[in-house]
C-alpha cells in the first residue's frame, strides 16, 4: 500500500470535516438537496448530523472543490442543490481502495458467503436493474451482476459517472416540468431498483399532492418498490407490473392512479436501449404518448452510439454476458423518440448528458447518454 497516498487522502478528508465522506457518498447516490441529504445521512447514522453542521460541511467542500453548488431560481420555493465534482468522485474512488471488503464485495463472494436471493430472483444471469443499481452506488446486486459490470467497465470506465449524471438529469427534468409546466403527475417506465432521488421524492418535495406511477416487470424491482416507495400523505405513489412493449396495458393500469386528461410526464430513463429495432420502439413510445389526453411530456435518457468511442466495445462485452441485449443509438435515432411521438423538444435539445449543464465545464464529456425532454400541450 502507498502510505504516502493514504496520508494525502486522509488529509483531504480531515480538511473537510467529519461528515465529508457520508455527504459525498450520499451525493453520489443522487441526493442533492440539503434537506434530503440530512434525512438520508441521519437515517443511516442515528440522527447525529445537524442542519448547521451539514451546511458548514457543504460550504467547506465547495471551497475545496469537492462539490459544486447550483441554485434553481424558478423553483418554488427556491432550491439549492449540491453535486460531487470530478475531484469529489476521485476522492471516493481513493477511499474505496482503502476500505476492507464489504459483505457484498467480490472478495467476500469468493468465499461463498453471499446472502441467499429473495424468492423468485434468478442470480444465475446478470440483471439490468441490479447492474444499474450497482452503478448508482446501491446495494441490491449479486456476484453475477458485478462480474458483468466489471467486464464492460474495463472497456468503458466512465460509465459510473454517466450513470450519476443521468440521475442528476432526471431530477432536473422533473423539477423543470413541475416548476415551469405545471406537471404534477408522472409515469416512470422501467423504474429499476429504488435508490435515493426517485421521481416521487423530487416531484412531491415541490408539490406534495403529486402522483407518480412506477412501471416494471422485474420481480425483484417490484418487490423492492412496493416495500420501499412511500408517498406523501397528500399525494400518491403506485407500482404497476407491465412490460414496456405493452403501452395500452401500462396506460390502463396507470389510469387507476393518474388522470390522463391532465398533464402527465412520462419518464423513460436508460430503458429504451434495451429494445431492439425489430420491435419498432419508436412506435411503442408514440402509442404510449397518444394515450395521454392532457398536456404530455417525455423525459428520455438513452445510451449513445456516437459519444464515447469506447461505447461499442463496452456494449459488445455486455451483450456477451447479459440475456437483455443493449442497442446503442445515435443522436438522431434518440431524437426520433420525441419527434415521432409529436413532441416539441425543449431547450437545450437532445444532447449528451454532460452538455445539459453548459456552464459546468468540468463534467466528463464522454459520459455516454443522450438526454432530452419532449413537450406537447393538449389538443384544443
Amino acid at each position: 500500500m502507498d502510505w504516502g497516498r493514504v496520508s494525502e487522502v486522509l488529509a483531504v478528508v480531515r480538511a473537510n470535516g467529519t461528515w465529508a465522506v457520508p455527504v459525498l457518498l450520499t451525493l453520489a447516490s443522487g441526493v442533492s438537496r440539503p434537506g434530503d441529504l440530512l434525512r438520508a445521512i441521519n437515517a443511516r447514522s442515528g440522527d447525529n448530523l445537524s442542519s448547521k453542521v451539514l451546511l458548514e460541511t457543504l460550504g467547506r467542500m465547495a471551497e475545496n472543490g469537492l462539490v459544486s453548488r447550483m441554485e434553481v431560481a424558478k423553483a418554488v420555493p427556491r432550491e439549492t442543490h449540491y453535486w460531487p465534482t470530478h475531484e469529489g468522485h476521485e476522492l471516493l474512488n481513493e477511499l474505496s481502495k482503502l476500505a476492507e471488503p464489504a459483505p457484498h464485495s467480490a472478495g467476500w463472494l469468493a468465499a461463498g458467503r453471499e446472502d441467499p436471493p429473495p424468492p423468485g430472483v434468478d442470480v444465475t444471469k446478470p440483471n439490468v436493474a441490479r447492474i444499474w443499481n450497482l452503478l448508482c452506488g446501491g446495494k441490491d446486486h449479486f456476484s453475477i451482476d458485478r462480474q458483468a459490470a466489471a467486464a464492460f467497465l474495463q472497456e468503458m470506465p466512465a460509465l459510473p459517472e454517466a450513470t450519476r449524471l443521468a440521475r442528476r438529469f432526471q431530477a432536473d427534468a422533473v423539477r423543470r416540468l413541475v416548476a415551469d409546466y405545471g406537471v404534477e403527475q408522472f409515469l416512470d417506465i422501467g423504474t429499476g431498483l429504488p435508490v435515493a432521488g426517485a421521481v416521487h421524492e423530487t416531484a412531491q418535495w415541490l408539490v406534495p399532492t403529486a402522483k407518480v406511477v412506477y412501471v416494471d416487470n422485474d420481480p425483484q424491482v417490484l418487490a423492492h418498490a412496493r416495500a420501499l416507495l412511500r408517498s406523501t400523505p397528500e399525494g400518491a405513489t403506485a407500482v404497476v407490473e407491465a412490460d414496456i412493449r405493452e403501452p395500452e396495458t401500462i396506460l390502463a393500469r396507470a389510469a387507476e392512479t393518474l388522470d390522463l386528461d391532465r398533464p402527465v410526464g412520462v419518464v423513460m430513463m436508460m430503458v429504451l436501449h434495451f429494445l431492439g429495432d425489430a420491435g419498432d420502439p419508436w412506435h411503442i413510445v408514440q402509442r404510449l404518448m397518444e394515450g395521454i389526453r392532457g398536456d404530455k411530456a417525455l423525459i428520455i435518457g438513452h445510451a449513445g452510439a456516437d459519444i464515447d468511442p469506447a461505447a461499442r466495445a463496452a456494449a459488445d462485452r455486455y451483450n456477451e454476458v447479459s440475456p437483455t441485449p443493449l442497442r446503442l443509438r445515435t443522436h438522431g435515432e434518440v431524437a426520433r423518440f420525441l419527434t415521432e411521438a409529436g413532441l416539441g423538444i425543449l431547450r437545450p435539445g437532445v444532447v449528451p448528458v454532460a452538455r445539459w449543464w453548459p456552464l459546468e465545464t468540468d463534467l466528463p464529456q464522454d459520459a455516454n447518454a443522450h438526454v432530452g425532454i419532449g413537450w406537447r400541450p393538449a389538443s384544443p
